[in-house]
């Protein structure tokens, strides 16, 4: 079967298939709403937050990639100073620090980023219970 031939089964079979240089994503994901405020409107909705007693907003989802970073810089951290502590003990000891540090620092980046992904979907899915429970209405 030629290329127009799996075109024309591909729009019998899905309605209509994908035409050249579209992009499913573009059709279907909307930009977020705050996409286009200003640093002073999202410093102000920081300090809002910092302030709002009944947790309408969360902190938390601002700050994760600080978080991670953080995570990364202690990581790094970690691993020059158990090269150097392992250079000081010995030319042998430098040697395994050095190739042990970076898997260490590896495996705890790793399991970093599962938690702040863990943080920030426990996050998303309260965003979207309160997106749901808005939209539906009162049960009599």
């Amino acid at each position: 079967m030629d290329g127009e031939g799996v075109a024309v089964k591909a729009r019998q079979i899905g309605g209509g298939g994908v035409r050249a240089g579209s992009s499913t994503r573009q059709r279907t994901m909307n930009p977020e709403p705050n996409a286009s405020a200003s640093a002073a409107d999202q410093a102000q909705g920081l300090i809002a937050t910092l302030f709002d007693f009944s947790f309408n907003s969360f902190v938390t989802t601002k700050f994760i990639k600080l978080i991670y970073v953080l995570f990364m810089l202690v990581a790094g951290g970690a691993v020059l100073v158990f090269i150097g502590i392992g250079f000081k003990g010995g030319f042998m000891q430098g040697i395994l620090c050095l190739i042990l540090s970076p898997v260490v620092a590896f495996i705890y980046l790793f399991f970093a980023r599962m938690w702040t992904e863990l943080i920030i979907v426990v996050f998303r899915i309260a965003e979207h219970l309160r997106s749901i429970d808005a939209k539906t209405p009162p049960r009599a």
